[in-house]
């Protein structure tokens, strides 16, 4: 306590506050004395009122961020029906939630006990004090004020009747009659008389309050410890309330059985995968459509196509399929979607062919003349709308026999047409959901036995690869909105490499007119969604070529020469066993053998 005291923020060499004592005597009044330290007492109090108020600020600002905290707690939960409903992690938040709003609720009720006990005493103890201080300024302050009048007065008689007396003395003149000291000594006896009787006045209501100050400090004091040790009790019983909270809290968590969560998963039928369940394997991949005549090609492998500006030859795989195209792919991997996705394609039936290099030729090459295939986009169909010319492009084989099995598939297929489709029919259940539900896993051994290329293909699978299922819409949109900017990239990369025509007729192209013809999409008879099935009918589709593909005159010229005509055989009768004459050369075994 020693060491406390002689702190220098303890020891106050002058008073900073109250009444300063007097510049003549360097004294301060015992009121003054008196009310200076019943101002102290009210610091006091004013302090102690400062710091519980904090205190009660404090737990209201607790209840609220606790309060808060039961915001972040989200029951029941999102995923609920994975979980246990009761005895569970689910429960246990909820009684965490439950019990943080309780432990809100008891930090802001010691709030209001503490403003409405503490507070309150200690702000009635200020009041009595203020009082008090009130009545010794009312009383012994006014006292004093008279006595140090009254002292003044007494001072100036005094001195008026000691000149009178020195004037009598010394002086032989006559003086002035107030100054008479017989008048002057009668004033003064009445005024020092005055005096005494206020500084009696005075002593007697200085020990009147000195007398009662004891009493009252003690009482202040004792109030004070009253409502500090209210706030005590008061603290101790919300302690032990807020302590019961948390336990519950606690044992909320903790009493959850560790696997009990994963047990009750468990146990839902279809909820946990089978561990001896088979893996899918691609060999057994199936699904509708899978070994269709028109998914297997009529002729790959290695072709050189010249390029337009260079006038080089690059070789890349080439891919004549049963629907008419010439398909220039990107890569050999098929594993690789980038790959499957054509960098140049030909639609044969509107192109034609030109006559094979003789053996004795250096170039083993051939010509035909069309149009690329455009691709459905608003750039490519603007830029269609001006038509382009024809355009020769080159290809060339390793050797002649090669060049030969390409061009005689090619010939097929340019002189062709595709045959009619089945008519359509309404699918009940969906086979191709149901493909992708259970790819990888092997199809039962009593499922027909899909066609094969070259062969008559079952009813049911010609309907299901001819029926014309519309695309999801999801395909639609995702083949329609390709960004301008890699669009720009392809046509500007698929430009450079385009073959045949030059510089100069490449200027004329832009002043010819053509629009290729466009087949529009079938629809399904049996879509469920008409706003599916809007959109599907605006998708523009590759054009399709039916019909005889050559005309009576052509024909006529053929049959002379001794060259096939197109038949009712269609592409797979005109390349695969059909009636009309031989090709003009037989083709040799090529290099890369069709599919038969």
């Amino acid at each position: 306590m020693s060491s406390l005291l002689s702190h220098k923020s303890i020891r106050v060499k002058k008073s900073t506050h109250g009444t300063h004592p007097d510049k003549v005597t360097g004294q301060i009044g015992p009121a003054d004395v008196l009310i200076d330290r019943n101002q102290q007492w009210k610091h006091i109090t004013k302090s102690l009122l400062h710091h519980y108020k904090g205190l009660s600020a404090i737990q209201h600002s607790t209840a609220k961020a606790t309060q808060a905290l039961t915001e972040g707690i989200q029951v029941p939960f999102h995923e609920g029906h994975n979980f246990l409903g009761s005895n569970g992690w689910q429960e246990a938040l909820y009684t965490v939630r439950d019990q943080t709003r309780v432990l809100a609720d008891h930090h802001a009720k010691l709030a209001d006990t503490i403003d409405k006990t503490v507070v309150k005493e200690l702000e009635d103890v200020r009041k009595d004090i203020k009082h008090k201080i009130s009545e010794i300024e009312k009383d012994a302050k006014a006292l004093q004020l008279d006595v140090e009048k009254e002292r003044l007065a007494s001072t100036r008689q005094l001195t008026q009747l000691n000149h009178g007396i020195e004037t009598f003395e010394t002086s032989a003149h006559q003086m002035q009659a107030k100054d008479d000291p017989y008048l002057t000594h009668k004033l003064t006896v009445t005024q020092l008389t005055k005096q005494v009787h206020k500084e009696n006045d005075l002593q007697a209501s200085l020990i009147k309050f000195q007398s009662l100050q004891p009493t009252f400090e003690i009482e202040v004091a004792r109030n004070i410890q009253r409502a500090t040790k209210l706030y005590d009790e008061h603290m101790k019983a919300k302690v032990a309330e807020m302590q019961a909270v948390e336990v519950k809290i606690r044992d909320a968590i903790q009493n959850v059985g560790e696997s009990a969560e994963w047990e009750f998963y468990s146990s839902i039928p279809g909820s946990v995968l089978d561990p001896n369940t088979p893996l899918r394997q691609v060999d057994a991949i199936t699904f509708p459509g899978f070994n269709h005549a028109a998914s297997f090609p009529l002729k790959e492998g290695l072709l050189e196509r010249k390029k337009r500006f260079t006038k080089t030859y690059t070789e890349k795989m080439f891919v004549v399929s049963r629907s008419g195209y010439l398909h220039e792919r990107r890569g050999n991997d098929d594993e690789d979607p980038a790959n499957l996705k054509p960098a140049f394609s030909l639609f044969l039936p509107e192109c034609s062919l030109g006559q094979p290099a003789k053996p004795s030729d250096k170039s083993h090459k051939f010509h035909i003349e069309g149009l690329k295939a455009e691709k459905s986009t608003f750039s490519s169909r603007i830029k269609s709308i001006g038509g382009k010319k024809e355009i020769a492009y080159s290809f060339r084989a390793r050797t002649h026999e090669e060049m030969m099995a390409w061009w005689t598939v090619l010939d097929g297929v340019v002189r062709d047409t595709k045959p009619d489709r089945s008519a359509p029919k309404k699918v009940i259940v969906g086979p191709i959901q149901a493909a992708v539900a259970d790819i990888g896993y092997a199809a039962p051994a009593t499922a027909a036995t899909a066609a094969v290329v070259g062969t008559e293909v079952e009813a049911h699978e010609v309907a299901s690869s001819t029926t014309g299922t519309v695309p999801a819409e999801s395909e639609i949109i995702s083949h329609s909105s390709a960004s301008s900017v890699e669009e720009e990239e392809e046509e500007e990369e698929e430009e450079e490499e385009e073959g045949g025509s030059s510089a100069e007729e490449e200027d004329e192209e832009e002043f010819i007119a053509r629009t290729a013809p466009t087949t529009p999409a079938v629809i399904n008879s049996v879509v469920a969604d008409p706003i599916a099935a809007g959109e599907h009918e605006k998708a523009e589709i590759l054009p399709t070529y039916s019909g005889d593909g050559t005309t009576p005159a052509e024909k006529a010229a053929l049959v002379e020469k001794g060259k096939p005509v197109a038949g009712g055989g269609g592409i797979l009768g005109a390349i695969f066993g059909s009636s009309s004459p031989a090709a003009p050369s037989p083709a040799p075994a090529a290099s890369t053998s069709t599919v038969a």
